[in-house]
């Protein structure tokens, strides 16, 4: 997962060329990994040429972004996972108040004492402390599930970067989240849980509102798009998918290429199957 999203933020412009990505511990507490994870994300992104590492500082971003290709990629992205999303963000605002009001009720002194520590670090200009609170809130719950939905949910569709090039918008979204982040923390420390409910509600409708809005704003695709539905699969970084894929992988050798003939490309592959590139690499291999 992580590969995948740091693969696609490159893709999109979010993380422009000479441009540094967020530091190994960040993305440690992003992705709910360990650091050796991480790291081989970030070494096979600089196989593919993606970024450089240098010891004791963070990924340089060193593919070549034009700005003007990573927002048509990124329009077309939309355009394919729109009718997903949409229905995702219908379906999660059922899930999520709920779960995060249960998550709230478990907090103990510690958890509201941390939780406090990473409302003080929420800026306009960063999102990581934003997606920390929230991701805290659930680890309470003691239900690898829902942390894995939670990533999962969050990164399709990369809505954060929807509004990338609108400063005046992200800093006033930013802005909101924390007054209400703020008083997030002021219920559930007063154990006003009917209030904290309703505030939750509203601050994942304001999330759909700007998902919306964006979708909204963009003119049909030309020519059409492929659809690209939202699938969660729990096992997606485990050694079961890499094994399925290798099967199908198998049949299209045996049915379809003869002696001599190569393989598509990775990346080809990674298209035709819906799976990140380096699930393609692992099953190869």
């Amino acid at each position: 997962m992580a590969y995948k999203h740091l693969f696609n933020c490159i893709h999109f412009g979010l993380y422009p060329t000479g441009s540094s990505l967020p530091t190994v511990p960040e993305l440690c507490k992003t992705f709910n990994v360990s650091s050796s994870t991480i790291h081989n994300a970030l070494r096979l992104l600089q196989e593919d040429h993606y970024v450089s590492l240098s010891q004791g500082r963070s990924a340089i971003v060193t593919y070549d972004v034009n700005e003007e290709e990573c927002r048509t990629e990124y329009r077309t992205y939309s355009y394919a996972t729109k009718d997903a999303l949409l229905d995702l963000c219908d379906a999660m605002l059922i899930i999520w108040p709920e779960v995060m009001l249960q998550g709230l009720k478990l907090c103990t002194d510690d958890d509201l004492e941390k939780l406090t520590e990473i409302f003080q670090r929420m800026s306009p200009c960063n999102e990581y402390p934003f997606f920390d609170f929230f991701f805290h809130i659930l680890k309470g719950l003691g239900n690898p599930l829902f942390l894995n939905l939670y990533l999962s949910t969050t990164f399709f569709g990369h809505s954060t970067i929807m509004r990338l090039r609108d400063k005046a918008y992200i800093y006033g979204y930013m802005t909101f989240l924390k007054r209400e982040t703020a008083q997030i923390l002021a219920l559930c420390k007063a154990s006003d849980y009917g209030h904290l409910k309703d505030l939750l509600v509203r601050l994942y409708q304001k999330h759909i509102e700007g998902i919306h809005q964006y979708h909204d704003s963009l003119p049909p695709p030309e020519p059409p798009v492929k659809p690209i539905p939202y699938e969660w699969n729990y096992f997606s970084e485990r050694p079961l998918v890499n094994f399925n894929l290798a099967m199908k992988l198998l049949r299209q050798i045996y049915s379809l290429l003869g002696n001599q003939e190569y393989l598509p490309s990775f990346s080809t592959l990674a298209k035709q199957y819906s799976v990140p590139f380096i699930t393609v690499r692992r099953a190869v291999k």
